[in-house]
């Protein structure tokens, strides 16, 4: 292989790589105890807003990224709310939500809250226990879900609350591997942009250089003695 086409190449594999690395940069990762951006809809025609209120703290429902809790929130059910649950527990309707999966809130991952129950005439008995289970890699939610655990049904209605608990989990990366409250989730510490502009520009400006040196100057000095 002569030096251009080496040279060539190197800078290619340069290229390739910096663009991977800008591209892995964009994406900022999770904190421990960052809590995590959730949206949720009511209805296929309605439009992504906050989660469901909870009584306990008078703020939308929130998990708490990286660390391992049980959670409670009882939520009011006037009567748009009520129907609405009512219709999930029928499966007639879907109660989607989606969670960031990085804290720039660039991607997002789809997800539900299943209700499990029985209609009772003005009345829904609901399976109010819930598991909330997440996968993370280097502070990225990689994976998720919220299923219903038969335990005890809460008898609601119109004007009530509906009163949800559960575990929430946290794996490492695809395993089962449990991540302990106090333990960190894999974080990763990307290098600030100013930097690796920085190196880049000196690779290229190095490379520049061998180029000029190595193939370009002798060539041009060839090339004028001839034409002497």
């Amino acid at each position: 292989m002569s030096a251009v086409a080496m040279l060539v190449a190197l800078l290619a594999s340069l290229l390739v790589c910096t663009m991977s690395t800008v591209s892995g940069m964009g994406l900022q990762p999770f904190k421990v105890g960052d809590v995590v951006p959730m949206e949720c809809k009511q209805g296929a025609d309605a439009k992504w807003g906050p989660p469901p209120t909870c009584i306990e703290t008078g703020e939308p429902f929130a998990i708490t990224f990286g660390l391992e809790r049980f959670l409670h929130c009882s939520i009011s059910l006037d009567e748009t709310q009520f129907e609405y649950v009512k219709s999930v527990v029928e499966n007639k309707e879907s109660w989607q939500c989606r969670i960031a999966v990085t804290a720039d809130r660039q991607l997002y991952m789809p997800i539900s809250f299943p209700l499990w129950g029985v209609v009772d005439g003005p009345h829904v008995h609901v399976d109010n226990r819930l598991h909330f289970i997440f996968h993370a890699d280097n502070g990225k939610i990689v994976g998720g879900a919220i299923y219903p655990m038969r335990d005890k049904y809460e008898g609601v209605k119109k004007g009530g609350k509906l009163s949800l608990h559960g575990p929430l989990k946290w794996f490492s990366k695809e395993s089962y591997q449990t991540i302990g409250t106090d333990e960190p989730v894999d974080v990763q510490h990307d290098l600030p942009v100013s930097l690796v502009a920085a190196a880049v520009f000196a690779f290229t400006l190095l490379l520049s250089s061998l180029l000029y040196f190595a193939v370009l100057k002798p060539n041009l000095a060839k090339t004028l003695l001839k034409s002497d």
